[in-house]
């Protein structure tokens, strides 16, 4: 009978469905019920725990209702047996020692694959099967007889006799003229760079309705909207959607507050340390990104940015203070 689960794991959006077709949004430490449905989003992923012992995870735009069947998969259809370790070992060995002993291979003598129904070397009907080719190699040598008798390459040359002029008459010398030719400007290659992009990132998709949500409290990886991974402190990210705290997105609907609320009441620190890694080329790199003060709070509101080794701190006061 199917027990009660918790969210061991959470990124995006995860809701639970009830019979009745009501719903919550699910956070790490929530429990999910029996014949709720669970309902990622585009960017949502979810690991739950049962008392039993099993774990169910859930990748992106999935959904799965929590009964039976699909926590017991193996109540109504027979599993494939399944090959240990030991005996995949030993079946490797034998095969190894055949081969150094000469031995041709046959596949048709192999135990049957895992599922039982057809052997490797067996064709059961058009276009349904394949055959084994063995190929031996019998030591084809043998010396031509007939032909023409080849030989080395047999060549000499004469000695050359060098004269050497001890005291040449400079009237017989020859003259050499150099003429410098200036290349024009138009006439240089040039060599224009090319800007590549190397990493875009936002978390539009991560709350559906306005309001807020604390993302990876506690600390957590975070898959953002373009497929960057994101390591986030105990503070977790905590992503507004519309107008909150008089603060809107510069572009799209959400936005990121980087002092989150304590959603754990653990006491623990609230302030968001968000960091990734990319690989830098030689040259110039930029880094660009929207931010704004709390209008409430612009001496509170102060941003620290670390990139290639450079540290920028942003004043979120007007007069730069």
């Amino acid at each position: 009978m199917v027990d009660s689960g918790i969210v061991q794991s959470i990124s995006g959006v995860v809701k639970a469905v009830a019979g009745d077709g009501t719903e919550r949004v699910l956070q790490v430490g929530d429990r999910v019920l029996p014949n709720e449905q669970i309902v990622t989003g585009d960017a949502g992923t979810i690991i739950m725990g049962f008392s039993d012992g099993t774990s169910m995870d859930l990748g992106r735009k999935a959904s799965v209702t929590l009964n039976d069947d699909s926590l017991n998969p193996d109540s109504g259809t027979p599993q494939q047996a399944v090959q240990t370790l030991d005996d995949a070992q030993d079946e490797v060995a034998a095969i190894q020692q055949a081969l150094l002993e000469g031995k041709i291979l046959d596949a048709s003598i192999l135990p049957a694959t895992a599922a039982g129904e057809v052997p490797v070397a067996s064709v059961s009907g058009e276009d349904d099967g394949y055959v084994v080719v063995n190929i031996d190699y019998m030591d084809p040598r043998q010396t031509p007889g007939s032909g023409f008798q080849t030989d080395g390459i047999n060549v000499s040359f004469s000695e050359i006799h060098k004269e050497l002029l001890l005291q040449p008459d400079e009237s017989d010398m020859p003259t050499v003229g150099a003429t410098t030719v200036l290349p024009d400007d138009d006439d240089m290659p040039s060599i224009s760079g090319q800007e590549v992009q190397l990493l875009q990132e936002s978390f539009e998709n991560f709350v559906d309705a306005r309001g807020w949500h604390i993302e990876g409290e506690g600390g957590a990886s975070i898959v953002g909207d373009h497929g960057v991974v994101w390591v986030v402190n105990e503070a977790g990210l905590e992503i507004q959607r519309g107008n909150i705290g008089g603060s809107t997105a510069s572009d799209g609907d959400s936005h990121v507050e980087l002092d989150a609320h304590d959603l754990n009441h653990d006491g623990g620190t609230t302030l968001t340390v968000l960091s990734t890694q990319v690989n830098i080329p030689a040259g110039e790199a930029t880094l660009a990104f929207d931010y704004q003060p709390r209008p409430a709070d612009p001496a509170g509101s102060d941003m620290k940015v670390i990139f290639a080794g450079k540290e920028v701190l942003l004043d979120g006061q007007a007069d730069g203070s």
